[in-house]
């Protein structure tokens, strides 16, 4: 159980990073003034 856990926190994570990446600057800069 908890490799599945890390394995689906690792997605998210590769997940939150792609979208932030793709076109998620505003969001960072927002986030970080």
């Amino acid at each position: 159980m908890t490799a599945i856990d890390i394995k689906l926190k690792i997605a998210n994570t590769l997940a939150t990073l792609l979208i932030v990446g793709s076109h998620g600057f505003t969001f960072h800069d927002v986030l970080q003034p």
